[in-house]
């Protein structure tokens, strides 16, 4: 529960934070930044649960990522395509985003027993966003 909570400080600590990252960034950099720094805290979340103080330094970053994505994802289409059409190209890119937040609980148990370990489908699942930060940058 204090680790759950930690997560929501550092979903604020990184909304605060954001006006000066948007301020020294790029889209594309700001997006790949806040990417890669979820992969890395969920790595982190993956090899930190045998120490409490580690799972709980954790959870706070992972929030800050977090809180930063969402504001990201609130201007990702107006930083890159103006607000012509605005309605319809918001809601085809945050579609799959908000089905797959849908689907996390039950796909992450999912996940880790096709895997054979919770540490698995962390690993895999930080790949994955390693690669979504890579490929962000291609949205310039």
């Amino acid at each position: 529960a204090l680790a759950l909570g930690l997560v929501g400080v550092g979903q604020v600590c990184g909304r605060l934070g954001y006006p000066a990252l948007a301020r020294r960034t790029s889209p594309a950099t700001r997006t790949c930044a806040v990417l890669a720094a979820g992969a890395v805290t969920t790595m982190l979340l993956a090899v930190t649960s045998a120490a409490p103080a580690l799972v709980l330094g954790a959870a706070v970053l992972a929030g800050a990522s977090r809180g930063s994505y969402t504001l990201i994802q609130a201007t990702a289409v107006s930083d890159r395509w103006g607000t012509a059409g605005f309605g319809t190209l918001n809601g085809i890119f945050t579609a799959p985003v908000t089905t797959a937040t849908a689907l996390a609980p039950s796909g992450g148990t999912l996940l880790a027993g096709l895997l054979g370990t919770p540490f698995a489908a962390y690993c895999l699942l930080a790949s994955l966003i390693a690669i979504a930060a890579a490929v962000s940058l291609a949205t310039r």
